[in-house]
């Protein structure tokens, strides 16, 4: 009886694999972050082995603040030199330009920005050049104005304020022109002294006679009297 054996995987079969893995591996490792402290990264995959020497996770940056560029040495050592061009050269530095890669190394290469005072945004190029000029790449970056805060009416924040409370603050700009203090006591003994000064005139008028005028007289006395009092 002729036994099926399982032929086991060829060696280019198994480096087939692990070159897909390490491919998949790398291209998800291309992809722009933020370090901890909120500073944007963008990573740079250098090696020199390759027909792409320079390969950035992305060719385009936007941005108001600094950034770093993280070169990752794959392959062999490497030299590669960093050079802005264009309007952001006004906003934007580099501490050194020169760096060297060595293999499965992580380079960061800071960009320093400097927004203030921007009111549109600067365009520009970071060129990363290799191989003593013979491979480059360039990424083009945008430095865009600082948000700035909305201004607020103080009087937006205020409480609405009621018929009443104008009222009372009507009432008060009175007492304040007259030197007057008032309280609410005092405002209902003149209230009523008012009502009951109109009310004997009234009847004065519809009577007549000097008993009417006497007693005008009375209570035109007391009002007078009970303003002494609150005052005395």
């Amino acid at each position: 009886m002729t036994r099926s054996e399982s032929t086991p995987p060829s060696t280019s079969s198994r480096e087939n694999e692990s070159a897909a893995s390490t491919t998949q591996g790398t291209t998800d490792s291309r992809v722009s972050e933020s370090d901890t402290t909120g500073t944007t990264v963008l990573p740079v995959h250098v090696d020199r082995k390759q027909e792409d020497a320079l390969s950035p996770a992305r060719n385009a940056l936007e941005t108001n603040s600094s950034f770093v560029v993280e070169l990752h040495g794959q392959g062999s050592p490497a030299h590669v030199h960093c050079r802005l061009d264009g309007d952001i050269t006004r906003v934007a530095s580099l501490r050194t330009p020169n760096y060297y890669i060595e293999p499965d190394a992580v380079t960061p290469v800071p960009i320093d920005i400097t927004a203030d005072g921007l009111d549109q945004p600067v365009r520009g190029e970071l060129e990363l050049l290799t191989g003593y000029g013979s491979e480059s790449v360039s990424i083009a970056v945008t430095v865009t104005p600082e948000p700035t805060g909305v201004d607020v009416d103080d009087s937006l924040a205020a409480p609405a304020r009621s018929a009443d409370d104008e009222q009372q603050t009507l009432f008060e700009e009175v007492t304040t022109q007259l030197g007057v203090e008032l309280d609410t006591g005092t405002i209902a003994v003149i209230g009523l002294g008012i009502f009951a000064l109109a009310l004997a005139v009234a009847v004065t008028s519809a009577v007549g006679g000097p008993v009417a005028t006497l007693g005008v007289g009375i209570v035109f006395a007391g009002v007078a009297a009970a303003l002494l009092l609150l005052y005395w």
